[in-house]
């Protein structure tokens, strides 16, 4: 079984409901975001490799099942096809790959009329969604994901989306200002124009009114399986 590895909780996470024999693979560009491999499962480890290349002919075909999720920032000019080819590679089984489907996004208020926050809160989505080629707002590319399985010979394919629950939307809102946060020092300060600075005043007002603002978007798993030979 494989995995794009990022933090590698993923695996861990299986590690310790799967048997021992299960030989869990994470892969990443930057394996150092893993814990060092004396504090991983014996039967996990993680390697340095780039999904948006070849993988080497010893990988290929050699996996049950093969994991990707939340490359929705990583995926250059809109089009995941490549690396949907390259992970297909690896299998002999099955593929997941889960995203968030930032086409559903909707601002959501507890309040009958529409704050102010919710203004800055659909700009905020909307400034950072359209800053990078990817253009996380606008483009559509995860909910393709299973005509490109389909495109790609795969079978048996599933789709499966789920909003947020209600009572995780101030929690996730929280998260997504922590990393964007991030995101408007390393990116959009270097953009000009005072884009951080924009970005940053509008995540200060969502912040005031956390309890009663958000957003939700689809939470969006499609699985298809390699035909038999």
């Amino acid at each position: 079984m494989t995995t794009t590895a990022g933090d590698h909780i993923w695996l861990t996470d299986l590690a310790k409901i799967l048997p021992s024999s299960v030989h869990l693979d994470g892969f990443d560009i930057d394996p150092s975001q893993a814990a060092p491999k004396a504090w991983l499962p014996a039967n996990v480890a993680v390697h340095g490799l780039d999904c948006l290349q070849p993988f080497p002919k010893n990988l290929q075909e050699q996996y049950d099942i093969v994991h990707i999720q939340l490359f929705i920032l990583a995926i250059a000019n809109r089009d995941p096809e490549p690396i949907v080819k390259n992970m297909i590679s690896l299998l002999s089984g099955y593929i997941t790959w889960g995203e968030y489907d930032y086409k559903t996004w909707q601002v959501i208020s507890t309040r009958p009329e529409p704050p102010h926050e919710l203004d800055a809160l659909a700009s905020y989505v909307g400034t950072l969604g359209n800053t990078r080629s990817t253009s996380w707002t606008a483009d559509h590319w995860p909910a393709r994901l299973p005509q490109m399985f389909t495109n790609a010979g795969l079978i048996d394919i599933i789709e499966d989306r789920h909003p947020f629950p209600m009572e995780s939307i101030p929690s996730q809102l929280d998260v997504s200002m922590v990393v964007t946060t991030e995101f408007t020092y390393n990116v959009l300060d270097n953009l000009g124009g005072g884009q951080g600075d924009i970005a940053r005043d509008m995540i200060q007002k969502i912040s005031l009114d956390r309890q009663n603002t958000g957003v939700n978007y689809d939470r969006l798993t499609v699985v298809g399986r390699k035909p038999l030979r």
